[in-house]
């Protein structure tokens, strides 16, 4: 899943092949009005088909919302769900959870700031269960990852807010309403992020990338528990 442009248009595009690589679906998600530019950033499969998450919008002046759409295997949109409204906001993951399913992404207003992390909780219809929730300060930060975590949830992503300059990788643990319960930050005053997390029996696993200026290159980063 992802996205092609064509002049101002952005559109969505899914494909499944097959397990020696041959196209078994293609299908390109033309703008609609009420759903006038789609992009896909993520991927789920569930029962029935797949989950696409990404955003909607006036993508090109800014103006976007968060975004799930159910396909059948096919690749056939079900049903479309959008979530925030002035600003630009995009979902970049999503997991399922018991009854729906839980999202992160980021979110900025249109009345000025900079963007945040953004979580969400949908029932299996993608409609929004209780309000969104947003974790950041006063620079850029933007969720790229989250997964469960006992009885609630750990994010990742860059934070340009918090930490010690430049960008920073961010954990955020949550609960499972979406509560913020603790915040790690880890790198340097160069450019660093993380990108991926994956809860272990003693704590977290984190991948991404660091640029301290004189070197770069992927990076991994485990953590205890708290």
């Amino acid at each position: 899943a992802g996205w092609s442009t064509t002049g101002l248009a952005t559109m969505a595009t899914f494909r499944r092949i097959s397990a020696h690589g041959d196209s078994l679906a293609h299908v390109v998600h033309e703008a609609a009005p009420e759903y006038p530019n789609v992009r896909a950033h993520a991927l789920l499969e569930v029962p029935g088909g797949f989950l696409l998450a990404g955003q909607t919008g006036e993508v090109n002046v800014g103006d976007t919302q968060g975004m799930l759409r159910m396909v059948d295997l096919d690749g056939a949109p079900q049903w479309t769900e959008s979530y925030g409204s002035n600003g630009h906001g995009g979902v970049n993951a999503v997991v399922a959870v018991e009854g729906g399913y839980a999202w992160v992404g980021s979110f900025a207003s249109n009345a000025g700031g900079f963007d945040d992390f953004w979580f969400g909780l949908t029932d299996t219809q993608g409609h929004a269960i209780g309000p969104l929730k947003t974790y950041g300060g006063n620079d850029w930060d933007q969720a790229a990852a989250l997964a469960r975590a006992g009885d609630g949830f750990v994010l990742t992503g860059t934070t340009a807010s918090k930490g010690a300059g430049g960008y920073d990788c961010w954990l955020v643990r949550a609960s499972s309403s979406g509560d913020l319960l603790w915040d790690r930050t880890y790198g340097g005053p160069g450019k660093d992020g993380c990108t991926a997390v994956r809860p272990l029996a003693d704590g977290y696993i984190l991948a991404g990338s660091r640029d301290t200026g004189e070197e770069a290159g992927a990076w991994l980063i485990r953590t205890d528990a708290a």
